[in-house]
């Protein structure tokens, strides 16, 4: 039913999503005979008349009441808060909350023989919701109710953190680690001592001198559109080997101390990523259905990061390795009907040295003795692993007694401090969000801040690249970008790399056809924007009897890869992995994801609900793989721009049979592996086809051949010499579900391979 929303409805990968465009993606009707009764002139400073305040107040004691000496939605002040919201960033969201309580009022001096619903008893407002409950404005409602309940008490609600007290959500202390039922017993054995390894980093240049700074009008020796793991990689490579780079970023350069925990802020208004006004997508499931606006709340919408660090900076920082199978698995599992499965150019012999020298750089915890999976490598984790969280606990227990392997999940989090940098502090603000320590390794914290040390780097932020530009012999010569004032800005370079996003970066491309490629750049094989790759990623969920406070710490200190392997013996493709972890990202999302959906959504029993559940919560998360299809595409709609007048993207995309089936396979042994563990209650969501991700994979393909792929093994374009494409995009296959450390080993390899053809003057 409407009211029945969980974070899976709006938020199916690891990333976040402007919660705003889920409400409006409810539909609602208009109401109209009733409406007009609460649209008087709205009282300033907010958006609703006192009229209205006072019935939503009534409305919020029943969808959120005080029970048991708990505070409900009145004592949080939830009104407040809608009423300040609907004024300001979700002002889209007034008309189905306004048309709605008209809808209430109606329906209760229908019912009551003209009695208001403030009139009403207890009893009496209940029961008429219930009847109402399945209206599509009831949902817009009951989620505003439930945010003002629980978000940061900075937007009016959680008035004297009331609503956070609760559900049992407390900050964490600095310098502590996750506290829990199951701690003793998780941190009985100390990890190891300090770093194993030393952080390779590039020297900085002598105190006091000048930050590098080019001109427009300068010839900078590579140009870099991207700032996100591939292109703070590959400026790292070019700074320390001494060839000037500049760096463009579409968003504004955020440090550590402009990162927040406030989940409205990060959730509801986006900060760190895309606004679908500014930059609207469409969304399609096959080409022969009309297109629908992406609203960005993965309903349908790719989400990315549009900061300086890309989305480095708000990852859940997995760190997992592909194995030897992931390169060449065409040839080990055979053709899959309607796919572009193929094998990678490289193997995994070529990247594993990429891949030591990303963790060295980044800083990735972990034990690669414990994982029996483990690929070959030449070096351990530079760091030992993070202190486990009861979820990992539980997680091992459940696993092990299914005759599973869990093992530490390597992060690229600090466990211990790392060359200048700290540790993880435990505050639980981690996925979604930026480390206000440093601690988790992104470009922003490690790579960029590296290469602008050195003196030979500059990041130029809030500037939107539209075009590569080429010459007459098809070489690159520069980009042009969007300042923050929006003027166009030609800047030159000898060689462009493009590290945009799989969403971005194709789009740029085919924005980018000329006379000579009036295809779109570097498509001569017709590949750009094809086979796009999301992973797949879905929940099994647990309560337990003891407290887990699993929102402190690190997302997660578990996994598993018995399933990585796809087996011919489960009748469909498929491999993957799995991991324990909170599940929600803040107190806000956990409304809607904590309590059981079969269970009642309002009122007194889940408020109850979310009270006991919140602290003894968890999920175990399913990864997987998308198998490349050329049908599912990023290309540019033909009517759609942007707020710069630029063609916004068209998405195309549905998952394979076997990706859905790989899935529900998975959840399976997800939620077995929870009730071993000794869940007293355990559900999962049935997984659909998805609509949107932030995992954008596999659209500017490398390979060989020239008439199948867009880059060669090094990520140079077929097409054009001194242009290089090295991101998400890259992709051949889609990892198992986690492909952010490959993204990043991927651009150590091509920035050296660009640094040393710059040395040779090959560019």
């Amino acid at each position: 039913m409407a009211a029945d929303f969980s974070r899976r409805d709006f938020l199916k990968s690891t990333g976040s999503a402007t919660v705003g465009a889920m409400f409006l993606s409810l539909g609602w009707p208009t109401l109209a005979g009733v409406h007009h009764a609460l649209a008087a002139t709205p009282g300033a400073p907010g958006a609703l008349t006192p009229q209205q305040l006072r019935l939503l107040t009534a409305v919020a004691d029943r969808l959120m009441p005080a029970v048991d000496g708990l505070a409900g939605a009145t004592q949080a002040n939830v009104a407040r808060f809608m009423d300040r919201v609907l004024a300001d960033f979700l002002r889209d969201l007034k008309p189905p909350v306004v048309g709605g309580l008209a809808a209430i009022e109606a329906a209760a001096a229908k019912a009551h023989a003209g009695a208001a619903f403030s009139a009403l008893s207890a009893a009496q407002q209940d029961a008429l919701l219930r009847t109402l409950q399945r209206e599509p404005w009831f949902g817009a409602i009951l989620t505003g109710v439930r945010f003002g309940f629980s978000s940061d008490p900075a937007h009016g609600g959680n008035a004297g953190m009331s609503g956070w007290k609760t559900m049992g959500h407390g900050h964490q202390p600095a310098w502590q680690p996750p506290y829990g039922f199951y701690d003793a017993q998780a941190n009985a054995t100390k990890p190891t001592g300090g770093a194993r390894v030393l952080p390779l980093v590039i020297p900085p240049q002598p105190s006091g001198t000048p930050t590098r700074t080019f001109r427009p009008p300068d010839v900078v020796d590579v140009v870099v559109i991207g700032s996100g793991a591939a292109g703070g990689s590959v400026a790292w490579e070019l700074a320390r080997a001494g060839v000037n780079v500049l760096v463009l970023e579409a968003g504004p350069h955020r440090t550590e101390k402009d990162f927040t925990h406030d989940d409205t802020r990060i959730f509801i208004q986006g900060e760190l990523t895309n606004d679908f006004k500014k930059l609207p997508q469409s969304f399609r499931p096959h080409a022969n259905a009309p297109t629908t606006p992406a609203v960005g709340d993965f309903s349908s919408g790719l989400l990315y990061a549009r900061t300086v660090g890309g989305s480095s900076t708000h990852w859940t920082a997995n760190f997992w390795r592909l194995r030897p199978v992931d390169f060449n698995e065409r040839t080990t599992w055979g053709e899959i009907r309607g796919s572009g499965f193929v094998d990678w150019p490289i193997s995994y012999d070529d990247m594993e040295p990429w891949y030591t020298r990303a963790e060295r750089i980044l800083g990735v915890s972990g034990d690669h003795t414990k994982n029996p999976f483990e690929p070959r490598r030449s070096a351990p984790y530079p760091l030992p692993p993070l202190p486990v969280k009861s979820s990992g606990v539980l997680f091992d227990k459940g696993a092990r007694k299914l005759g599973l392997h869990p093992f530490p999940s390597p992060m690229a989090i600090l466990s211990r401090p790392y060359g200048n940098r700290v540790p993880c502090q435990n505050c639980g603000a981690c996925l979604g969000f930026g480390c206000e320590y440093g601690a988790k390794g992104s470009s922003q914290a490690v790579t960029l801040r590296q290469a602008v040390a050195s003196g030979r780097c500059e990041v130029r932020p809030n500037a939107y690249v539209r075009k590569i530009e080429v010459n007459a012999a098809g070489r690159a010569t520069g980009v042009v970008y969007f300042d923050e004032k929006g003027k166009e800005v030609f800047q030159r370079a000898r060689c462009v790399v493009l590290s945009a996003n799989g969403a971005e970066t194709p789009r740029l491309l085919l924005n980018s056809k000329s006379n000579r490629f009036p295809d779109g750049l570097a498509n001569s094989s017709g590949m750009v924007g094809k086979h796009l790759m999301f992973n797949t990623y879905a929940t099994a969920s647990g309560v337990f009897d003891e407290l887990l406070n699993e929102f402190k710490g690190p997302m997660v200190t578990r996994a598993l890869w018995d399933h990585y392997d796809a087996d011919p013996k489960r009748g469909f493709y498929g491999g993957g992995g799995m991991d324990a972890r909170f599940g929600t990202v803040s107190p806000m999302i956990a409304t809607l994801e904590v309590v059981n959906p079969a269970k009642p959504q309002w009122g007194a029993e889940y408020v109850r609900a979310l009270h006991r559940n919140y602290g003894r919560y968890m999920v175990v998360s399913t990864h997987g793989t998308s198998i490349p299809m050329p049908t599912n595409t990023v290309d540019l709609d033909p009517t759609l721009k942007d707020a710069w007048g630029v063609p916004a993207m068209r998405v195309t995309y549905t998952d394979h049979p076997d990706d859905i089936k790989f899935t529900e396979f998975q959840l399976g042994i997800g939620q077995q592996i929870l009730q071993a563990a000794g869940a007293r209650e355990t559900w999962k969501a049935p997984f659909n086809s998805q609509k949107g991700s932030v995992h954008l994979l596999g659209t500017a393909r490398m390979g060989n051949d020239p008439t199948r792929s867009v880059v060669d093994a090094h990520n140079r374009s077929h097409d054009v010499k001194n242009l290089f494409v090295v991101d998400g995009s890259s992709l051949v296959t889609s990892t198992r579900g986690q492909p952010t450390g490959t993204i990043f080993a991927l651009g150590f390899r091509a920035g050296s391979y660009v640094a040393a053809a710059a040395k040779r003057g090959e560019l």
